[in-house]
């Protein structure tokens, strides 16, 4: 029975899914899917500007998107009904508990990001292939990870009786809640990701320029990246 589920719940769900207020969602996901997939570098070079360098300044206002439709998403979820008075009490403190445990953890979190940060930067200092400004890359990268976590883990709680509340009166409601509050994490991740590196990728090429060129430039913004992931885990 368990395995009959998996093959026939995804065409149970699917009309659910365009039936109800989400399906603009998967539409416009499918358009990105395909623009991203078809459209090659040369086709954009002419599209959108003489001079294909150009077009990473385009890149931080690709973030800045993410950033407003999450805010708009989580709003969104905020006025939805958390239900009665006994769920609206074990949400907050669910809440509570959840951001006791993220503010305790980023503390011992900033002492391992100050203490790598350093070691990064006296290592790589001397390195003809990379520079000390690496440091500043693992800084920001664990701040945005950071600040992902925090707003992530603050919609959830919210969205969690929210939903609880909506699945007691329509499947559909309840799952365009519980989406809502994951796409909130999802593209505050993806916009504070693209903002980073594309304002790290900008100040660094305008700093130095091709002095350092493409592989000294990469493993200068990797710092970014490894802190992300650092953080994450």
């Amino acid at each position: 029975a368990n395995l009959t589920w998996y093959f026939v719940a995804p065409y149970e769900f699917f009309p659910q899914l365009l039936a109800g207020r989400l399906h603009w969602v998967a539409v416009l996901f499918m358009a990105i899917v395909a623009v991203t997939t078809y459209l090659d570098l040369a086709f954009l070079r002419r599209l959108f500007c003489k001079e294909f360098s150009s077009m990473i300044y385009l890149i931080p206002l690709a973030g800045v998107l993410a950033l407003i439709f999450a805010a708009v998403k989580a709003g969104w979820v905020k006025r939805q009904d958390a239900g009665t008075e006994t769920m609206v009490t074990i949400a907050g403190h669910i809440q509570e508990g959840a951001m006791a445990f993220l503010s305790r953890e980023y503390r011992v979190l900033a002492i391992f990001v100050l203490v790598v940060a350093v070691l990064l930067g006296v290592g790589n200092a001397k390195i003809a292939s990379s520079h000390s400004l690496i440091a500043l890359s693992f800084v920001l990268g664990a701040l945005a990870s950071g600040a992902a976590g925090f707003f992530g883990m603050r919609i959830a709680t919210l969205a969690n009786v929210r939903t609880t509340s909506a699945a007691r009166n329509s499947l559909n409601k309840a799952l365009a809640v519980a989406f809502s509050g994951g796409a909130v994490m999802g593209m505050v991740v993806v916009g504070l990701g693209v903002l980073g590196l594309s304002i790290l990728y900008i100040v660094y090429t305008q700093m130095y320029g091709e002095a350092w060129g493409t592989t000294r430039l990469l493993q200068v913004i990797s710092g970014f990246s490894l802190a992300a992931s650092s953080i994450a885990l």
